[in-house]
């Protein structure tokens, strides 16, 4: 009797110290499954690499900023001077139908070019001017080139549109009270508005020139700096249209 519950007890510790075990053992195999689940504990089969935390991205260096380029083109620089070459400034500052600014026609002095206005016409400009809704108006041009004596050769360009040509009276007055006409109203043409370019001229062989009422011609050996005015003449009861473009062409010998 005493053999058979020594025997139970005996037993009793065997299957307790079992289980124990077992339950040790199982939970350490749930923690490293949950583990090697978040990446914390390398499976011991698995040759993979580690991955890597997201979050360690954050500590990485920034990138660098590119540094500021010393050696850039000085052409490409607003504060590096325009320098022209000789034909190159006198084509600019001498026979250019736009004006140069003083600060890079100063290349004529710097190469000694004098302007040859006998071989090339000088082109001269309005600064500004208005046209009104209707009525007449006047476009003036200021010439002051140094380099102009007396004219040899006057041509007057025109650009309009949206004229009534037919009404359309133009007169060009000199700096000196010349007064000549370039166009008078046209009561045989129809009554409607254009668009045109004209350039009046009494050139010999300019086809696409048109001829003056008054040759210009007479305007030779006239002072050719000064104030030229052009008056244009149109209907009241009509509006005006665009003037797109005004040129005086001066050839002084």
């Amino acid at each position: 009797m005493v053999r058979f519950a020594l025997w139970s007890l005996w037993s009793l510790l065997l299957s307790v110290t079992v289980a124990t075990g077992a339950e040790v053992e199982g939970c350490e195999a749930d923690v490293a499954s949950a583990l090697q689940v978040m990446g914390r504990v390398k499976n011991p089969d698995d040759d993979s690499p580690p991955e890597e935390d997201p979050a360690d991205d954050d500590d990485e260096d920034p990138p660098e900023e590119p540094e500021d380029d010393d050696d850039e083109d000085p052409e490409e620089d607003p504060d590096v001077p325009i320098v022209l070459e000789p034909e190159e400034c006198e084509q600019v500052c001498c026979y250019s139908r736009f004006s140069s600014p003083e600060s890079l026609c100063g290349c004529l002095a710097d190469h000694s070019i004098s302007c040859n206005f006998c071989s090339s016409p000088y082109f001269a400009t309005p600064s500004e001017y208005h046209v009104p809704d209707s009525g007449s108006f006047n476009v003036s041009i200021l010439v002051n080139e140094t380099g102009l004596t007396t004219i040899s050769q006057l041509e007057v360009g025109l650009g309009l549109a949206g004229f009534h040509l037919q009404t359309l009276g133009i007169t060009l007055l000199g700096p000196n009270a010349e007064s000549l006409r370039l166009k008078g109203a046209e009561p045989d043409q129809p009554d409607e508005t254009q668009e045109v370019h004209w350039v009046f001229s009494n050139r010999p062989g300019c086809n696409d020139c048109k001829e003056p009422v008054d040759s210009l011609s007479q305007l030779q050996g006239k002072e050719a700096k000064g104030t030229w005015t052009l008056m244009f003449e149109t209907d009241p009861e009509v509006l005006n249209g665009l003037v797109s473009w005004v040129e005086l062409s001066l050839t002084s010998c």
